[in-house]
């Protein structure tokens, strides 16, 4: 994420808790997201500067307006407008991010050698949410690397249980 990513956000999160539509605009900021991720030929379109700006604001409210809420709409211009739309998923990034503390949800970021069950990953959102006092949810990478254990990141802190690290921890306390 970048500063003006986050900028970006805080202005879009400001106007929606202003008007109590954080929960629409985030769902909103999700499609258009995924619309963009589908198919980044649109950014490309967005920021191209051998097309009138004019055009490529018209474009925006035809694909946007009435299916999704009006600020992600003008959102999106402003940013084809300033030429930041690239920064677009960071900053859609940025107001999940916003919008899950003040919903006072945590993700958990879990890195483990092999995929969790379901019945592991109940028992982590779990330990968290104890942890925490609120809400967790997970999103689970695999990372060969790690040769075995996990590793977990919430809410700035790093909880590494992997055996990469425990080798590390006992070379360490070998060469003292």
């Amino acid at each position: 994420m970048t500063q003006t990513s986050r900028e970006y956000a805080v202005a879009l999160f400001t106007l929606g808790k202003e008007t109590d539509t954080e929960k629409e605009i985030c769902d909103s900021l999700e499609v258009v997201d995924a619309v963009f991720k589908e198919n980044p030929e649109y950014l490309e379109f967005l920021s191209s500067p051998s097309i009138p700006k004019k055009e490529r604001l018209d474009a925006v409210n035809t694909l946007l307006e009435g299916r999704v809420h009006e600020y992600v709409c003008s959102f999106v211009c402003l940013l084809c407008e300033h030429g930041k739309i690239f920064e677009f998923s960071d900053c859609v990034e940025d107001y999940k991010s916003f919008f899950r503390m003040l919903e006072q949800v945590s993700v958990a970021h879990v890195r483990s050698v092999v995929p969790l069950s379901e019945a592991e990953k109940l028992e982590l959102i779990e330990k968290f949410q104890k942890i925490c006092g609120h809400q967790v949810t997970l999103e689970c990478t695999e990372d060969a690397s790690l040769i075995g254990g996990m590793v977990v990141e919430i809410d700035g802190k790093v909880y590494d249980g992997s055996l990469k690290q425990y080798l590390s921890d006992i070379k360490e306390v070998m060469c003292q």
